[in-house]
């Protein structure tokens, strides 16, 4: 039967010489006797060397039933098989999986010599060992050296997860990888990226980014940057601009050559730079005053202003305190105070300039600025000259507290009063600073927090949007008859927009219950347009309603859309527009406001324009009721008729 025994070894066995597997266990006669195994018993299934392989998968794979270690490789022959290794040669130093470790040491720790990487956490086994880790438990996320660079991150970088300064320059390995620093350098601790003549090793200590000069912005990953001017705190009437500071640096021994190219390219209106706010022209966003004897701001209120630049580049801010950038770009080595510029970046300011601490962080999120309009040892330190709220660009800018504070610890420090008390360069005695938070102090102070401290929209967030495509201005009042609008206005959170082509938006982040009460005022002429209102949940639109609508020149349209509506049933629901109406039905052609009479807030809206004419600053063709180029008595009596 050919089964390796002879008929007088079958015969001695008491096996059957006509077949070669006696017990029909899949194992010839022949190999059970020479393995030791009995030829008349089925014993295919039997693990006799407990090595993981049954008496026939040793048969089928050459090996030897009686010997766990067929090759003598430190590895069981099962294992080997289960694997996918070859339990026949003696591989126990070879790594299949190249992960760095050997067959043998994979068999050690458990782990699969055909995977790099057992528990699929990114980092391959041997790293794993090597660093002291299981490489069969999911330990990614881990930060066992607590430098804020996790295991698998260490890994991809090639740091140390188990040293928290891998090049031990001083810099933590995830403060070096923030910035973009090299964490396996030492040599560049002395450097100074950004050339603001602090080495990265003295930015980490101080807290600083090592990338930004004090003062520079850093452009986000949307590209975009959006400027809100929030408040004007004082009479000065100048130009604010923003550009690029890439190749700048070139130019800091050469201030003329430094003061042109800046306005240059913030008058290129390119991703080189925009003229963000023109005082002259316009208005902030909030009127009132922060301890000033007077208010300043006029002019209409233009929304937050979208500027579009490259993503990763830097910019910075150019002020003129009293003048235009195109009256500087003709004298930019000007003494004149009324003219010489002020620049949000220290290096640019030279012996007369803003220096670190004439710009200020209000809140300390990054996200809304204060500036004092004067030189340094001019200013009077009140950080309410002008305030802007800019996001999708990050700054290293010192916090409004840290001023505060080092001013404070500093006795002979003293502040030029406010430019609209005396003369700028009236050279007294300058009074001793006053240290008034108007953060805290003033009602005013306290709404501005408030906007910028009002929540994001995150992914669960129910918010609105409302849109108006006319010749008509939009003006949206809460639950609460806070307004936000052309005229400016107060609802924390809240934004208005007008884009290029002179739609106007008006973004509600954080819903009131109750109703939103929507008014339009008509421009010019006789005309149609369309309102359209978007209910988001998070960034996904689930609901919106357009309705159109003919309007004429001044006059007032109203219509109301219900937040609690929309929360509760994620619809928008609102009428066409129409001109607002008393309880009794009739028209109320002069109800500004549109809260159901004419009164005295109607009345104010004009008169407040009194003696005005087209070209001034507030004058508002709107409230020109005459069309005679002139606000007086004859556009104010038929509104005070009307009550």
């Amino acid at each position: 039967d050919r089964d390796g025994l002879s008929n007088l070894e079958e015969y001695q066995k008491g096996t059957d010489p006509r077949n070669a597997d006696s017990d029909s266990d899949g194992m010839p006669d022949g190999w059970e006797v020479a393995n030791g195994l009995n030829p008349r018993s089925n014993d295919s299934s039997a693990d006799s060397d407990s090595d993981g392989l049954a008496n026939v998968d040793e048969y089928k794979k050459g090996t030897n039933p009686k010997n766990s270690d067929t090759d003598g490789d430190g590895m069981p022959d099962g294992w080997e098989v289960s694997n996918s290794l070859n339990p026949r040669t003696n591989d126990g130093s070879a790594d299949s999986d190249r992960d760095g470790l050997t067959n043998l040491n994979e068999y050690g720790r458990s782990t699969n010599p055909r995977t790099a990487d057992t528990d699929a956490d990114g980092m391959p086994d041997g790293w794993e060992v090597a660093h002291s880790f299981n490489p069969r438990s999911n330990d990614s996320a881990a930060d066992p050296d607590s430098d804020g660079v996790s295991n698998v991150r260490e890994y991809q970088k090639g740091t140390d997860p188990r040293r928290a300064d891998t090049d031990a320059d001083g810099m933590p390995d995830g403060w070096e990888m923030a910035y973009n620093l090299n964490p396996l350098f030492a040599n560049d601790a002395p450097q100074d990226p950004d050339g603001d003549g602090v080495s990265n090793l003295d930015e980490y200590i101080a807290g600083t980014n090592p990338r930004i000069i004090p003062g520079e912005f850093m452009v986000g990953d949307s590209g975009v940057v959006a400027i809100d001017w929030l408040y004007d705190g004082g009479m000065f009437e100048g130009e604010i601009g923003i550009f690029t500071t890439s190749g700048m640096k070139a130019f800091i021994s050469d201030p003329e050559t430094f003061i042109a190219e800046a306005v240059r390219r913030a008058l290129s209106n390119t991703t080189e730079g925009y003229v963000v706010l023109s005082d002259p022209e316009e208005g902030a966003r909030l009127s009132g005053a922060l301890g000033e004897r007077k208010e300043w701001n006029s002019g209409p209120y233009n929304g937050v202003k979208e500027f579009s630049m490259r993503c990763g580049d830097t910019f910075a801010i150019i002020l003129v305190p009293n003048t235009t950038l195109e009256t500087l770009l003709r004298v930019p080595l000007t003494t004149n105070p009324n003219i010489r510029p002020l620049f949000s970046i220290a290096l640019s300011n030279l012996d007369y300039g803003m220096h670190v601490g004439q710009m200020a962080d209000i809140n300390g999120y990054g996200n809304a600025f204060a500036f004092e309009d004067q030189d340094f040892e001019k200013s009077d330190m009140d950080y309410n000259d002008l305030i802007l709220q800019i996001t999708g660009a990050v700054a290293e800018v010192p916090s409004l507290d840290s001023v505060i504070a080092s001013y404070e610890t500093d006795g002979n420090r003293q502040a030029r009063r406010k430019r609209d008390d005396r003369p700028m360069l009236f050279d007294a005695p300058l009074p001793v600073f006053n240290s008034n938070d108007w953060r805290t102090s003033e009602a005013l102070g306290m709404q501005i927090i408030e906007h910028l401290e009002s929540s994001a929209t995150g992914p669960e967030t129910l918010w609105m949007s409302v849109n108006v495509d006319a010749s008509a201005d939009l003006i949206i009042y809460d639950p609460q008859r806070r307004a936000i609008g052309k005229e400016g206005g107060y609802i924390p959170g809240a934004g208005f927009n007008i884009a290029v082509d002179g739609h106007q938006t008006v973004f509600l982040p954080v819903l009131e219950d109750g109703d939103y009460r929507i008014m339009l005022r008509g421009k010019d002429g006789e005309g149609n347009g369309a309102l359209t209102v978007t209910g988001f949940h998070g960034d996904a639109e689930i609901s919106e309603m357009t309705l159109n609508f003919d309007i004429d020149a001044h006059q007032v349209l109203k219509t109301t859309v219900s937040a609690s509506v929309f929360v509760e049933e994620m619809k928008i629901v609102f009428e066409t527009p129409k001109i607002p109406e008393a309880p009794d039905g009739s028209p109320l052609f002069y109800d500004f406001d549109g809260n159901g009479k004419i009164d005295s807030s109607d009345i104010a809206k004009v008169s407040s324009r009194w003696n005005s004419s087209e070209g001034d600053q507030d004058y508002d063709a709107f409230y020109d009721l005459d069309n005679d180029g002139y606000i007086g008595i004859l556009d104010i009596m038929p509104v005070v008729n009307g009550q």
